[in-house]
């Protein structure tokens, strides 16, 4: 994981948290959680993490 800045990012993607949150996102969806309600309530928790990572940008603040 990088932190280099190219024209086609956008300013969230620059923030370590925007990565854990991704991260997390990855590692949701490889478990192999058996328990259907779990696996869906991770899985949500964790996107909308990613989801709401630009809205904690400092430009949007």
């Amino acid at each position: 994981m990088t932190n280099q800045h190219t024209p086609s990012q956008l300013p969230h993607h620059r923030l370590v948290a925007y990565h854990v949150a991704v991260e997390l996102l990855l590692a949701v969806e490889a478990a192999t959680l058996r328990d259907a309600k779990l696996r869906d309530k991770a899985f949500h928790a964790a996107k909308s993490a990613v989801l709401d990572t630009p809205s904690r940008h400092p430009d949007n603040q």
